[in-house]
């Protein structure tokens, strides 16, 4: 009666503290997912349904197998919730682009209001020292590489249409314009008058 009254109270014991390294991990796994990003609502919501994520799968594994295998299956899921927490890639400085490579293209852009210029990024693709292009009201200097273009604007302006003159062309001079998605230029912006 000793013997299987001590191995009962072993196996309670390593019962007891898989399932208390679960909750461990449980809480730290929640913390870190805490501390990856600032902390506001949305984050606090985002640990809040992770935890009660885990907490299912966790208690599924419970269920179905030994409080051992639900401390491995629970480091996993928690593992793969906080990877999950971490930012997304960096911020690229454009949404879109579009080539303008004929004289009859037209490219809009929207003027934010109050503004006297407009900062595009463009990339002017040429072959030799200077573009057998230019931009429609504006001279630009050109360079062999992404830049950022300051066109000045006059008071009151909503929409600015880009249009390039001289003679582009598809397979040699063209202009590449990315549509802008950060509010700031990352970089230098040339001058066009």
């Amino acid at each position: 009666m000793v013997a299987v009254a001590s191995t009962a109270a072993r196996a309670a014991e390593r019962t007891n503290s898989w399932l208390a390294a679960s909750m461990l991990v449980l809480i730290v796994g929640t913390l870190v997912r805490l501390a990856a990003r600032p902390i506001d609502i949305a984050a606090a919501s985002a640990a809040l349904l992770a935890a009660l994520l885990w907490l299912g799968v966790w208690l599924a594994v419970v269920l179905v197998s030994k409080p051992r295998s639900a401390f491995f299956i629970g480091v996993a899921a928690m593992v793969m919730l906080d990877l999950a927490a971490l930012s997304p890639r960096t911020v690229v400085d454009f949404d879109q682009r579009e080539a303008l490579y004929r004289t009859d293209q037209t490219l809009t852009l929207p003027v934010p209001p109050g503004t006297t210029q407009l900062v595009v990024l463009v990339e002017p693709v040429f072959d030799g020292a200077q573009p057998r292009f230019a931009l429609a009201g504006w001279s630009c200097p050109w360079q062999h590489a992404r830049q950022y273009l300051a066109l000045p604007l006059p008071s009151g302006t909503t929409t600015v249409d880009l249009r390039l003159t001289g003679s582009p062309a598809r397979d040699g001079d063209y202009l590449i314009v990315y549509a802008p998605v950060a509010d700031q230029p990352r970089g230098e912006i040339v001058r066009c008058s």
